[in-house]
């Protein structure tokens, strides 16, 4: 069962771009056995000013953990061999205490019900101010924010974006949710090659570069339900 946690105030402020938090610098281990999850999440959180440590198994964390001070982990559920919640388990009975925050494109993959200490769970795809949220609540964060507030996706702009096709809709949304972004990037590519998705791409590609993959997946489906209505 995940903790309740009370939401910050701050947490409801306009989206704006966040340059650093105030006090020490803390330390995120980030456990994924797939190399372009966990280069994603390096990409997301070291500009933030965190420190990233990663692990590739349940294994390799734990003895990561052995020689350092986390103050968080983000724990992937489906890898092989030991799985998120029994590396989470795993991780308490060692008395690690960081908080520790599952993510999974399925949260219900696996078998929570014997999972111990786990404190909260993020579903993939996510977007930069869904991760932030969650940080800000289990690390209690006080951010430094840029001056201007943080330009969106551009999603005014992309209402009018025609379809690629409804078979590499698909397979966009499929790279999205498992956060593979050098497949997007080169399927993307491949799309544009085609003068006539050039826009597409370029919508598409103005979610990746903000990192709000949420943002991505919503508006591939836009298009995806937009093309189930012109068939209907």
């Amino acid at each position: 069962m995940l903790s309740a946690v009370d939401r910050p105030a701050a947490l409801k402020d306009p989206v704006r771009n966040i340059k650093s938090y105030h006090g020490p610098r803390r330390t995120i281990i980030v456990v994924d056995d797939n190399a372009d999850h966990r280069d994603l999440m390096r990409e997301l959180l070291a500009p933030l000013d965190f420190t990233v440590l990663a692990a590739a198994s349940g294994a390799a964390c734990l003895a990561l953990a052995e020689h350092t001070e986390p103050d968080l982990f983000l724990i992937d559920i489906s890898m092989p061999g030991m799985s998120g919640w029994d590396l989470v388990t795993r991780l308490r009975e060692a008395g690690q205490s960081a908080p520790a925050i599952m993510l999974s494109a399925n949260i219900g993959d696996g078998s929570a019900a014997g999972a111990i200490g786990h404190d909260d769970a993020l579903a993939k795809p996510f977007g930069l101010r869904q991760l932030t949220d969650k940080l800000a609540i289990h690390l209690k964060l006080e951010w430094i924010y840029d001056d201007g507030p943080k330009e969106t996706s551009g999603t005014d702009k992309t209402t009018a974006v025609a379809s690629p096709g409804h078979h590499h809709l698909k397979e966009l949304i499929e790279l999205g949710e498992i956060g593979y972004v050098r497949g997007i990037e080169a399927k993307l590519t491949e799309i544009a090659l085609n003068p006539d998705n050039r826009a597409f791409a370029e919508a598409a590609r103005a979610y990746v570069g903000a990192f709000d993959l949420a943002g991505y997946d919503a508006f591939l489906k836009r298009l995806l339900a937009g093309e189930a209505n012109a068939r209907a």
